[in-house]
């Protein structure tokens, strides 16, 4: 039987239309409907994709992974949508705090069923924020949760020699206080607020031991859990790189594709001989009596990623980063079943006078037999352009990207709407997630999961 489903994007008059086209406006690329709806999942990994949330807010999402979660890996990204602003980043990752204003972003409340997002009353970077859960191939190393009291800091012996820049470190709080929030990591790196020091974070890793402090305030990490991995080496490696204070620094990566698929890893270095070493101190900033420290990472695309140095740091006199694209066969990976490569077809018509809805931009997405099947009318466009519609298969998620061409000259000064159909064919069995974007990915057309039988 098909499976029919309707997305509707209604924009009031060509009028509007082209000022979204034209201002670039960023959109959520949230799929509508309820959150859990809104993920991709695979046999052992899940996301959020890109999801709107509100100041001062806990949001809670389904990723009904199973098993046990302190098998699970997370990660948790933010996109500031406004224009000049951070783009993905990771400004205030744990919470940050400066002059009573509280920003950030942290995860808490992890379950073999859901985890929880909130975001801080005063946040400006987090307008979306998406999650990844995923099981994890085993660590080479693991501490257990382990009881850590407030104002002490414990020194944890791995004893894995070899070279501490392959690893990857994971660090998780535990609140063990009844209805507290589990498995978090609020405070990550450490958050001052009018004196209070809450949070844990990792210092002086070494190939024998790590050591973990834990803030004098802290209410949220009774106790913590480091793991060590050895995975393949990554697709783009930074190496330790020299940063000053208070600069923001362009690291070029040139991977391109989609940054989606990216998994990012920093870490700091104090290079004092009596420093903190390798360490993840401070991470997504920290300010105490008007003195700010720590670094971030910004700005993620297809070629480059910046970092910041906050003005009065001593914790990162270099950083290093690490990126791996997510096909790759180690535990970082979100896991996607092997696939034969799908057939794709599309239709696009000349620009259009007029239209029975040119007050409509419709983009209906459906299932016939075998096939997913797209239509975008109304679409609007620059009226000298030749449409194109690309597929990107990283199922479950095809993305349909349209984009304008030009066989001779360059745009003109006009819009018009376009008719644009689109068929990925011969599809195995299984739910898919369909989006539509525009080509610079900055507006979200519409978006389904569906369902091929």
């Amino acid at each position: 039987m098909n499976e029919r489903m309707h997305v509707w994007l209604t924009v009031v008059g060509l009028a509007l239309a082209a000022l979204l086209i034209l201002a670039g406006s960023a959109v959520a690329d949230n799929p509508s409907g309820p959150l859990a709806a809104a993920a991709l999942k695979g046999a052992s990994s899940w996301s959020s994709g890109w999801v709107d949330i509100a100041t001062d807010t806990a949001q809670v999402f389904t990723h009904d992974l199973g098993g046990d979660p302190d098998d699970y890996a997370v990660e948790l990204w933010f996109r500031d949508t406004a224009t000049g602003g951070k783009g993905i980043n990771s400004w205030g990752v744990g919470g940050f705090e400066s002059e009573g204003n509280f920003r950030g972003a942290h995860w808490q409340n992890l379950t073999d069923t859901t985890i929880e997002v909130v975001r801080r009353e005063n946040d400006v970077f987090a307008d979306q924020v998406r999650v990844r859960v995923w099981i994890t191939d085993p660590p080479v190393w693991d501490s257990e949760w382990v009881d850590i009291a407030p104002g002490t800091f414990q020194t944890l012996t791995h004893n894995l020699g070899g070279n501490v820049d392959d690893y990857v470190i994971g660090l998780g709080f535990k609140d063990t206080t009844v209805g507290g929030i589990g498995i978090n990591t609020r405070c990550y790196g450490g958050l001052d607020a009018a004196g209070q020091q809450c949070g844990a974070a990792w210092r002086g890793l070494t190939n024998t031991t790590i050591d973990v402090l834990r803030y004098s305030s802290d209410g949220w990490a009774d106790q913590v859990r480091v793991r060590i991995f050895v995975p393949d080496p990554p697709d783009w490696d930074s190496d330790w790189v020299d940063i000053n204070r208070s600069d923001t620094m362009a690291l070029p990566h040139n991977l391109g594709g989609n940054p989606n698929l990216y998994l990012v890893r920093g870490w700091q270095k104090d290079t004092a001989e009596d420093g903190f070493g390798i360490n993840h101190l401070f991470t997504g900033g920290r300010e105490t009596t008007g003195s700010f420290f720590g670094t971030s990472w910004e700005s993620l695309t297809d070629t480059t990623i910046n970092v910041f140095r906050r003005p009065n740091d001593y914790a990162a006199d270099q950083v290093r980063f690490r990126i791996w694209v997510r096909d790759f066969k180690v535990y970082l990976s979100l896991v996607l079943e092997a696939h034969s490569e799908a057939s794709f077809s599309y239709e696009a018509s000349d620009c259009l006078a007029s239209s029975e809805d040119d007050e409509e931009d419709q983009v209906e997405i459906w299932v016939e037999g075998h096939d997913i099947v797209m239509e975008h009318r109304g679409a609007i466009y620059n009226c000298c352009a030749t449409m194109v519609v690309d597929l990107v298969d990283q199922r479950p998620l095809l993305q349909l990207i349209e984009r304008e061409t030009y066989s001779q000259g360059g745009p003109c000064d006009c819009l018009c709407p376009y008719d644009l159909n689109a068929r990925i064919a011969d599809l195995p069995p299984g739910a898919y997630h369909v989006e539509v974007w525009d080509e610079s990915k900055t507006h979200l057309f519409g978006s389904a999961w569906v369902t091929v039988e």
